[in-house]
């Protein structure tokens, strides 16, 4: 599992703070809770959890399964700019697994 914080803003190019302050989970929220999904059942679900954690600011423990699935919603949902993608996607790369942070650190 790994634990992915999404509560840092994303700015565009001329490092301008968007969406009026949102964190970058919070703008994920909206697009979960405002798709017209046509994946499955569970899949539904999961956006659902997904958004009303993000929208509290809270991160999200996330199984590779998981990080897939969430990377594809990103990936094609075509009301999200790449100004919003790529940072999202980059944080869902960069998640680490809480456990495995802990083993390396008593070995170092």
């Amino acid at each position: 599992m790994s634990k992915v914080k999404l509560g840092f803003q994303i700015n565009d190019e001329e490092g301008k703070v968007i969406g009026d302050g949102r964190s970058a989970g919070k703008i994920l929220a909206g697009s979960l809770m405002r798709t017209a999904s046509k994946d499955k059942e569970a899949d539904i679900l999961k956006y659902y959890d997904w958004a009303m954690k993000l929208g509290k600011n809270e991160p999200l423990e996330l199984d590779e399964g998981d990080v897939t699935i969430l990377k594809d919603f990103i990936t094609k949902d075509e009301m999200m700019f790449v100004l919003v993608k790529a940072p999202l996607i980059r944080a869902l790369n960069n998640a680490k697994d809480p456990e495995e942070e802990s083993a390396k650190m008593k070995k170092g």
